[in-house]
């Protein structure tokens, strides 16, 4: 079932949210729809995140990246499936650069030049 956009404002409402939310994924055969609110980590943690003094990691940007998309891509690129495509829009060269490292240790370097890697 598909939700209306008087449904979908309501929830809204009775949740406290800001903005309207962005609907992940979405099945014919779901009666309901589901609403998630991601934290962005702190830039106190900066792009690939900090260990405290105790020892506590405290993931960054990179990890909530990886979280949300990255892991499932490089599961379906191994395994031949198709993966689903994002555009991901970086500030810097720097950022493009962890970015790209980060792939190419989750691959496992199996691509040995940026020409080969999808």
């Amino acid at each position: 079932a598909t939700a209306t956009n008087k449904e979908v404002n309501e929830v809204v409402k009775a949740l406290g949210l800001r903005i309207q939310p962005v609907v992940l994924s979405s099945s014919p055969v779901q009666d309901h729809i589901k609403f998630s609110i991601i934290r962005r980590p702190s830039n106190n943690y900066g792009l690939e995140g900090t260990v405290n003094k105790n020892g506590r990691r405290n993931p960054g940007l990179l990890d909530l990246l990886s979280r949300v998309y990255l892991r499932q891509y490089v599961k379906d690129l191994m395994s031949g499936v198709d993966p689903k495509k994002a555009i991901i829009f970086c500030r810097g060269n720097g950022v493009l650069g962890a970015l790209y490292s980060l792939l190419m240790e989750m691959t496992q370097y199996k691509y040995q030049d940026c020409r080969d890697a999808p």
